[in-house]
């Protein structure tokens, strides 16, 4: 994972391999977010197989113990 700190914003780009059809793909998942408080928490949409448009919202939330 690759990331962008701003101010409280962030951005992440993970490199994700999957397979769609059949077929094994590489392609990005861009996570945003933002830190409030002691908690992280980031979203993405995943476009796991894009010809059967199987998109899924993902959700990351990181929290300081």
């Amino acid at each position: 994972m690759v990331g962008i700190v701003d101010s409280n914003k962030l951005t992440i780009n993970n490199l994700v391999n999957g397979c769609c059809n059949g077929i094994e793909r590489v392609y990005t998942v861009r996570y945003t977010g933002e830190v409030a408080a002691n908690t992280i928490t980031l979203s993405a949409n995943d476009t796991i197989c894009p010809v059967q448009r199987c998109i899924f919202l993902k959700t990351m939330k990181l929290t300081r113990q």
